[in-house]
């Protein structure tokens, strides 16, 4: 285990380091201060948002990752980076500092990815196989972060020093804390490259270069243009801060400024958690909501001519359209529109997916009701029929 914490004097420095240290100091506090900053200031500008999105859902998952980033890892961050430079600190202190200054950073990266791995898993419109896939994943990434966090922890031995400097971090083997220190950024940077291909991997054959169907892959669904969105944003900022963090710490863990982007880094994984949560729950508010008895109106589709009628699966126009509602129901059009997706495709657990047509349709004015179809579960409401 740690410890006991060492003392520095004024006469452990040369002339030339304690100069190098003081400033290297004072440039680490304006970043950590700074960035505790940016975090207090999200955090209050986007209550409002919270309030209104977050605060009615069920304490399921998404919700307990949500407040534990926005809240309890957030004020973790804050008090880690107040007192990680506070200057002139004892050795007692710096004891109790070594055992839990890696926890709040890496815990914060870990929370932040628990989140990416059910958005991805979402973009999978909720795949068992997927899911068993990124479990285990994330499984192997939690059990390299926890294992070189403890071993890292039990080599780090903290040393009090003079003020204005303050706790110093000194590997008692002289090669196991930059090992494994390292360690904790390289499992994240692998992981979240993995999940880069695997989004990738789902939107790229969708993809569109502009225009009314969305620019991820979307084929018009806002729902999976935002999870689309955020999740490439934050993949782009996390896995740049990790790997730099990575490489640094391969390359110049002895340095001084090695824990430069640490604060940074955590700051992004708590924002992003944020963020995510609450744009994936303003989809609603970003159109007119479809129920089963009224569709919103949508100018570029019209009923031209209602039909009448049974059809076999041969029989049914191309022209036809098709949207998942509830089969209970019929819906009806609003002021002679009516809100459905593309068509060939239908909105399946609110997501996408292309589907073979219906084996029978039966029209009612101003709708129509198909049976169930073989390559899904489930019965839909073929909208938008019209004779050809």
């Amino acid at each position: 285990m740690p410890g006991p914490a060492l003392s520095y004097g004024p006469n452990h420095y040369s002339a030339e380091e304690a100069l190098q240290y003081v400033s290297l100091t004072i440039i680490s506090n304006y970043v950590l201060y700074s960035t505790a900053c940016l975090l207090v200031y999200e955090l209050l500008t986007s209550l409002d948002d919270e309030v209104a999105r977050i605060w009615s859902l069920k304490w399921r998952l998404p919700k307990i990752l949500f407040v534990l980033n926005r809240y309890v890892i957030r004020a973790m961050l804050v008090c880690l980076w107040i007192i990680a430079d506070y200057p002139g600190t004892s050795p007692e202190f710096c004891l109790i500092y070594a055992y839990w200054q890696m926890i709040p950073l890496r815990l914060a990266i870990l929370a932040a990815q628990a989140l990416v791995v059910m958005r991805v898993w979402a973009i999978y419109n909720n795949s068992r196989r997927m899911f068993w896939v990124l479990i285990t994943l994330y499984t192997l990434e939690v059990a390299a972060v926890a294992t070189c966090i403890a071993v890292a922890t039990i080599d780090t031995q903290g040393a009090a020093q003079p003020e204005p400097l303050s706790c110093a971090l000194v590997s008692r083997s002289g090669y196991l804390l930059k090992r494994y220190a390292s360690g904790t950024w390289i499992a994240p940077v692998c992981f979240e490259f993995v999940m880069v291909v695997l989004t990738l991997v789902r939107i790229l054959p969708r993809w569109t270069w502009g225009g009314k169907v969305g620019l991820l892959g979307s084929g018009g669904n806002p729902t999976l243009d935002i999870l689309a969105r955020d999740s490439l944003i934050y993949f782009g900022f996390i896995f740049t801060f990790s790997l730099t963090n990575a490489i640094i710490y391969e390359l110049s863990f002895s340095a001084y400024y090695h824990s430069i982007l640490l604060g940074p880094t955590s700051a992004i994984s708590c924002i992003a958690v944020s963020r995510m949560m609450i744009n994936i729950r303003s989809v609603p508010s970003l159109q007119p909501p479809v129920t089963t008895t009224e569709a919103y109106p949508r100018p570029d589709l019209t009923f031209t001519e209602y039909a009448t009628g049974n059809y076999d699966g041969a029989e049914i126009p191309d022209t036809a359209h098709t949207a998942y509602f509830d089969p209970a129901e019929i819906v009806r059009a609003s002021d002679g529109y009516i809100g459905i997706p593309a068509g060939g495709y239908a909105i399946l657990d609110g997501v996408y997916r292309s589907m073979a047509r219906p084996g029978s349709a039966r029209t009612s004015g101003d709708a129509t009701r198909v049976g169930d179809f073989a390559s899904e579960s489930g019965s839909i409401i073929e909208m938008g029929l019209r004779k050809g």
